[in-house]
């Protein structure tokens, strides 16, 4: 089968690998500047350091790159969005009919309501959502594995939580929560092949993706629109619920019925895993670095999962056996005294816990 991608111009292939080299030169030298004069300032607390470096031509730079690269990225003559728009009708087209391929492995729900919380906020800054119109999936499939926050192997975090949780737990039935376009789903199938996979997700077009590169990648997973803390599935009738990078999108009222939601539909024994960003090490500097991302990147509800006591959450919604681990490690959680990364990038961790 061929595989979907969307084409792009000489010209345009060399606009948005210069954005790469500015990322690139944004996450080393430019953040190392900042994190030395932040570090040096002498401040008590994320604010404070804010006021402090204002008006620092490293770190306007620093920020600005944040805020502008997005938008470089995405929009402009060479930009994401006019180059899948050009495609619109063959893609959508391709999508179409991958839907007619084993249409009961993808349940859509034309009468969903999709929250407040998930439309009010373009969240990463993608133009409209990844809701609105099908390519807005294969625009943010493209941005993410181009752009992943390390630069390096987008899939390799995915590929590792899956084969992690295979090789811990086992699991013979799982969901994956905000599925997308299948980043996480895909992988977590290849890792548990006689198991039965579903990938559950709000946006609809993303899982008209998912669906589709499912079938790319010869893997029987059936796909369902529906909210991650209303999922509709029976209680009891799973061994693992996983989610990638969902958590930070929720508001903490959401986050803490998806907990509920997860232990419902889990049987006893099972286990809930997030892979998220949980926790922030670098003390002060960290967080202020975390919080800026939060505001120049669309993350309205980011700092209300970092504020989270996430074992306490998890032991009030019924989990035991709480823990915490390094992504692509598996060792213990770092918390917020750990040292900064040389280079800028998210600290992802895994955060579980079991049914009794």
């Amino acid at each position: 089968m061929t595989t979907l991608g969307v084409e792009a111009s000489f010209e345009e292939e060399t606009f948005q690998g210069f954005l790469r080299g500015l990322k690139f030169e944004w996450k080393e030298e430019v953040y190392r500047r900042v994190v030395a004069k932040a570090q040096a300032s002498g401040a008590n607390d994320p604010a404070a350091l804010q006021r402090g470096l204002r008006g620092d031509i490293d770190y306007a730079l620093y920020a600005w790159l944040e805020h502008r690269g997005q938008h470089f990225k995405y929009l402009g003559r060479y930009g994401m969005l006019p180059i899948v728009e050009r495609q619109a009708a063959a893609l959508e087209a391709a999508l179409a009919e991958a839907g007619r391929w084993h249409p009961e492995r993808l349940r859509l729900d034309p009468a969903l309501a999709l929250p407040d919380y998930y439309t009010r906020s373009d969240f990463h800054q993608h133009p409209g959502g990844i809701w609105s119109d099908d390519v807005d999936a294969l625009m943010y499939e493209w941005a993410a594995n181009a752009f992943s926050f390390s630069m390096v192997g987008a899939d390799r975090p995915y590929a590792w939580f899956a084969d992690w949780i295979a090789g811990r737990f086992a699991p013979r039935a799982v969901a994956d929560l905000g599925c997308g376009f299948g980043k996480s789903t895909l992988p977590v199938k290849r890792a548990l092949p006689d198991s039965t996979v579903l990938g559950l997700d709000l946006s609809a077009p993303a899982l008209r993706l998912a669906h589709r590169r499912a079938f790319e990648a010869d893997l029987d997973i059936a796909f369902l629109q529906a909210p991650a803390e209303r999922t509709g599935l029976a209680a009891a009738s799973l061994d693992a619920v996983v989610s990638t990078w969902l958590l930070h999108e929720l508001p903490v009222p959401i986050i803490r019925e998806v907990l509920r939601e997860g232990f419902r539909i889990l049987r006893p024994g099972g286990v809930f895993a997030s892979h998220d960003m949980h926790t922030v090490p670098g003390g002060i500097v960290g967080a202020f670095l975390h919080l800026g991302h939060a505001a120049r990147n669309n993350e309205p509800f980011l700092p209300g999962l970092i504020g989270l006591d996430l074992r306490a959450e998890l032991a009030a919604a019924g989990f035991v056996g709480i823990e915490i681990v390094d992504s692509m490690t598996g060792a213990p959680g770092a918390g917020a005294d750990a040292p900064l990364a040389g280079s800028r990038t998210h600290a992802n961790s895994v955060v579980l816990g079991r049914k009794p």
